[in-house]
């Protein structure tokens, strides 16, 4: 029951409304690399909540799979990277399938801040285990590993509260705009059509 539920949730099926798909991986896409490329703190980043949106908007799961690829990839080709911009983008993906396992069908702005969370930690890990396996900061053995994910704890701190604020703020924005319009916000629940 339980694999059967889960299978459901992230088949790939391209035939719920592609225009709908299309536009939301522009508009997020666009989004995403702009805030990937301009200058900003390190670890302050909206885009585990724009891809939390996109988990929500885009019904497509082949359509979500590759929005991540594409921000983490051509984001790649503008910026100085090594051989840890793999596992960045692999967490950038990870964050998407979170957003789609836990806010596709039900949402709630706990299940948000699980995601969020959830998201910042294997981020985290990724991300600075990309940074060991690349060799050139740390060395190859249990000690660097150690010592890489222990200097680099301050920056979780700051991810983790970007990532709830960011991700709060974006719904947050999402349930103002839906209010404004007149649709039913609460929850933000799908009937079974999978319409808004």
């Amino acid at each position: 029951m339980i694999f059967r539920k889960l299978t459901q949730r992230l088949s790939f099926d391209l035939s719920r409304n592609p225009k709908r798909d299309a536009l939301w991986f522009i508009v997020i896409f666009v989004l995403g690399l702009s805030f990937r490329l301009l200058p900003h703190p390190s670890n302050i980043s909206p885009l585990a909540g724009l891809l939390f949106l996109a988990s929500r908007e885009i019904r497509s799961n082949l359509v979500l799979l590759i929005l991540p690829l594409f921000v983490g990839f051509i984001g790649d080709l503008f910026l100085k990277t090594d051989a840890s911009a793999f596992f960045v983008t692999a967490g950038f993906v990870l964050s998407a399938f979170l957003g789609r396992v836990l806010l596709q069908s039900s949402f709630s702005f706990l299940r948000l801040g699980a995601a969020s969370l959830l998201s910042s930690l294997s981020f985290f890990v990724l991300s600075n285990f990309g940074v060991w396996f690349a060799g050139y900061l740390y060395s190859r053995d249990l000690s660097g590993l150690v010592q890489c994910f222990t200097l680099a704890l301050p920056f979780f701190e700051r991810s983790m509260l970007s990532d709830l604020v960011c991700s709060f703020g974006i719904f947050g924005l999402l349930v103002w705009v839906k209010r404004i319009r007149g649709e039913n916000v609460q929850a933000l629940e799908r009937n079974s059509t999978g319409s808004n």
